[in-house]
């Protein structure tokens, strides 16, 4: 599978500033490409050297489209690898680049081969930012995070109007409240349930989930009864499931 679509990972937080290629900003895009892998018990190790070496073969290439990767920190061991793209174009342009270039080409076998003694099994998905049940429509910039909690939502077919006000209704008492959330909401197009959302909530410090978690309750008790409506039919009518993890960056993996 091409790297573009390769980026989310395993264990420890390394900060950003270690990455040798770092850019300045890298924010999540109005598409993105996700890969995650999950890892057996006891490979950790040798798949982290095994990536670090695929991710330097793609920042050999030219014009290499930046990605980021993060390792959880909760739940099973898994590696993804997030590609900020602006469209299926976008996709299709970079997946030939990377065919029709000749060392990468070359490489692949040495790097595909070894997978299946590390892996358990593989996932890949395209989503499409939802600013309109967003904090913002604008995109942080993810180099300033060290964490990520990223959230899968589940919702049942024919009721993702109930989810998006649900949403809406969240971020509107916050601001009521005068609490300033960042958080980005994007929409499964292929790879799952095309009702299944990602919420994305990365900060600098885990310490600053402490601070989310007593945000929570001031923004839920700010909500009007409008709100409180919205919300509580959301998660009564079309809420199926919610998955929610802890991820660290891993600058080592990232292609910046």
């Amino acid at each position: 599978m091409n790297r573009v679509i390769r980026w989310s990972a395993l264990i420890v937080a390394i900060p950003i500033a270690a990455q040798v290629h770092a850019q300045a900003t890298l924010t999540l895009g109005p598409k993105l490409a996700v890969v995650c892998e999950t890892v057996k018990p006891g490979m950790g190790p040798a798949h982290d050297t095994h990536e670090d070496r695929w991710s330097r073969t793609v920042e050999a290439m030219k014009g290499f489209q930046p990605g980021l990767a993060v390792q959880s920190m909760t739940g099973p061991g898994v590696s993804c690898w997030m590609t900020a793209l602006a469209n299926y174009a976008a996709w299709g342009k970079l997946n030939d680049a990377y065919s029709s270039d000749a060392a990468y080409v070359k490489a692949i076998p040495s790097l595909v081969g070894p997978e299946a003694q590390y892996l358990s099994a593989s996932t890949a998905s395209f989503l499409s930012f939802r600013p309109d049940i967003s904090s913002s429509a604008d995109l942080p910039n993810m180099l300033t995070n060290r964490f990520i909690i990223f959230e899968a939502w589940r919702i049942r077919v024919g009721q993702e109007a109930l989810f998006d006000a649900g949403a809406k209704a969240y971020f509107s008492a916050a601001r009521r409240a005068g609490i300033a959330v960042s958080v980005q909401l994007y929409q499964t197009l292929v790879g799952a349930a095309g009702t299944t959302f990602w919420v994305f909530a990365g900060h600098p410090t885990m310490a600053d989930y402490d601070s989310d978690l007593m945000n929570d309750s001031r923004i839920f008790g700010a909500m009007n009864a409008e709100e409180k409506k919205a919300w509580e039919e959301m998660l009564a009518r079309a809420l199926v499931s919610m998955d929610a993890h802890l991820w660290s960056i891993n600058s080592s993996q990232s292609v910046l």
